[in-house]
C-alpha cells in the first residue's frame, strides 16, 4: 500500500466461529418447528448464534441427525428470513447395543458471508469445509467441521480410533 492511501486493510478484525452438538435435533420428523419440541428449539438456538446478539460468522454443527446433504424444507423455510446458509454433509451410521445413530454434520454461515466452495469427505462422511468470502472477495475464510471418534485424547497413536481419525483428516 502506498503512503497516504486510504485503502482499508482491516476487512476482518475478528472472526467468531462456534461449535455445537445437536444430538440429532435437526432430523425431519423429530418434532415440530414451532418451538415446542427439540427440533424447533435447537434450530432457534443455532440461528440465534448467528443473529445480531450472538453474531457468530459460522456455526459448526455435529450430530444433525440428517442422513443426506439436502437441507429439509422446514429448515430452509425457517432460515430464509435471516438469509443464513446451511451446508450439510451426509451421515455416518454408528450402532451401539441399543441404537443406531446418524452422525451428520453441517456448517451454518452468517448472511454477511457468501459460500464460494464446499469440500466434502467422500469416504466416511465425517468432514466438511466451506470457503466463505465477504466484501467482494477481500476477506476469505475456510471453516471446517469434522466429527471425529470420541475419546481420542486417551488413545495411543496406533489405536483403531486414532487411525480412523487420521483417515478422516487426510
Amino acid at each position: 500500500m502506498e503512503p497516504g492511501s486510504n485503502a482499508r486493510t482491516d476487512v476482518i478484525s475478528r472472526v467468531r466461529v462456534a461449535t455445537t452438538n445437536l444430538c440429532g435435533g435437526l432430523s425431519p420428523g423429530r418434532s415440530s418447528l414451532d418451538g415446542s419440541g427439540s427440533q424447533g428449539s435447537k434450530l432457534t438456538y443455532i440461528e440465534s448464534l448467528c443473529s445480531e446478539d450472538g453474531r457468530m460468522d459460522a456455526v459448526r454443527i455435529q450430530d444433525t441427525g440428517i442422513s443426506g446433504q439436502s437441507v429439509p424444507a422446514a429448515v430452509l423455510d425457517y432460515l430464509e428470513p435471516c438469509g443464513h446458509q446451511l451446508v450439510l454433509q451426509g451421515a455416518s451410521l454408528v450402532s451401539t447395543n441399543t441404537r443406531t445413530f446418524v452422525l451428520g454434520i453441517g456448517i451454518l454461515v452468517h448472511s454477511s458471508w457468501t459460500i464460494t466452495h464446499t469440500l466434502r469427505d467422500t469416504h466416511g462422511h465425517r468432514a466438511l469445509a466451506v470457503l466463505m468470502e465477504k466484501d467482494h472477495g477481500r476477506a476469505r475464510l475456510i471453516v471446517c467441521c469434522a466429527y471425529l471418534p470420541p475419546g481420542l485424547d486417551s488413545c495411543t497413536a496406533h489405536s483403531r480410533k486414532a487411525c480412523e481419525a487420521r483417515r478422516v483428516c487426510n
